[in-house]
């Protein structure tokens, strides 16, 4: 379940957007592509740290601390700290989870020449029950990253985003809203 999680969060977030009472430290001048390469840098940093952390083995209750740092694409690195709180039935089949994790990029560099330094904080909520064969997954993403691009400072974006991603175990429903480098996401 923890990897299914991380993974549709990090799939996600290559798309994303909102909160309620963000203040955005967004500066400097941000194209749309720049606000792209900003999200695929994030999301492959983040997908690569959660993809490093081993499966729990569910049972009735779970904290399962997260705890990764791995590699940027081509240089720096990702750090994703936190936990997770599962609570399933007796057979562990059918289970809620919540918890908090704390994604920092340490001169995460991408293919492109962008260079990410700074933190993010993401919630996450949400429920699966192997047997219906359903999975729900609320999650925020709020923080601010200092981005260079080939040697320039080009700001501090700030990333506020909200993702509702469900699945019935045929059709698959994602809803992203909020604002990337203080660009809307367009859904």
């Amino acid at each position: 379940m923890h990897k299914r999680i991380a993974v549709a969060a990090a799939a996600v977030l290559v798309a994303c957007g909102g909160g309620s009472s963000w203040v955005d430290p967004t500066s400097g001048s941000f194209s749309t592509q720049d606000s792209a390469e900003v999200m695929v840098m994030v999301s492959g940093a983040f997908g690569a740290a959660v993809q490093r952390q081993p499966g729990p083995q569910l049972r009735n209750a779970l904290t399962e601390p997260v705890n990764a740092s791995v590699l940027c694409e081509a240089s720096g690195n990702v750090t994703v700290n936190g936990s997770m709180d599962a609570s399933c039935n007796a057979a562990g089949s059918s289970c809620s989870f919540n918890g908090g994790l704390a994604l920092q990029l340490n001169s995460c560099t991408s293919t492109t020449g962008y260079v990410g330094d700074g933190g993010l904080n993401i919630g996450a909520s949400g429920s699966v029950d192997s047997v219906a064969n359903t999975f729900s997954l609320h999650e925020t993403i709020q923080g601010g990253i200092t981005v260079t691009h080939n040697g320039t400072l080009v700001g501090t974006c700030g990333i506020n985003v909200t993702v509702d991603l469900s699945s019935n175990g045929t059709t698959d429903t994602v809803h992203v809203s909020g604002t990337v480098c203080r660009q809307p996401i367009a859904q």
